[in-house]
């Protein structure tokens, strides 16, 4: 089971970082007008760290709304 180990703002979208529990994490960001999150690769999640992109969950749901009400529920992995 996956969860969210922190939120960001990338390039003003959405975008998350996930804990899938078995030591490996992965990250997920959703394109403008897209209805699913895209899996994003490694390089991806640097960009995020160089943007200083890292924002709290109050502020990220601020921003973008609830994930899996206002914004789509993320892929199981």
């Amino acid at each position: 089971m996956s969860s969210i180990d922190s939120y960001w703002r990338y390039e003003n979208r959405p975008a998350v970082l996930v804990d899938y529990g078995d030591d490996s994490v992965g990250g997920f960001y959703l394109q403008e007008g897209s209805v699913d999150w895209e899996k994003v690769t490694e390089w991806d999640v640097v960009q995020w760290f160089k943007d200083g992109g890292k924002i709290s969950q109050s502020d990220f749901e601020n921003l973008f709304g609830k994930i899996g009400i206002d914004l789509p529920k993320l892929p199981n992995n």
